[in-house]
């Protein structure tokens, strides 16, 4: 574990120099966001409650710069749209969309598909 931690800031360097991720602090936006979502009944813990905030609110601001085809990998269940029968999570699938972030459930980036058309 110690080990880990003093290894932390090197291994965030590096996936900052890493092709096509973002990595970025929390920010004012992000704390509101997550104040806001506090009030959805999404049942998460707040650790997650703060990613998902994080993830929504850098969805805003890229939008704003005019990205549209965005993508967040979701290895954690609670943060995906779906449950373990593949089916629905309506609030949080909601938000995803909402906010034009499609979310893959693998590293790869290919499950579940982007439909066709998407974003719209």
């Amino acid at each position: 574990m110690n080990a880990d931690l003093r290894d932390l800031s090197s291994k965030l360097d590096s996936l900052k120099r890493e092709p096509n991720l973002d990595v970025f602090p929390m920010d004012q936006e992000m704390l509101e966001k997550a104040l806001q979502l506090t009030s959805e009944d999404l049942a998460l813990k707040p650790f997650d409650l703060s990613i998902l905030s994080a993830v929504l609110a850098r969805a805003a601001q890229l939008g704003r710069d005019g990205l549209a085809d965005l993508a967040f990998c979701a290895l954690n269940s609670d943060l995906q749209p779906w449950d373990k029968t593949r089916q629905p999570k309506k609030a949080l699938k909601e938000l995803y969309d909402r906010a034009r972030v499609w979310i893959f459930g693998d590293y790869v980036m290919q499950t579940p598909p982007r439909p066709k058309g998407w974003p719209a």
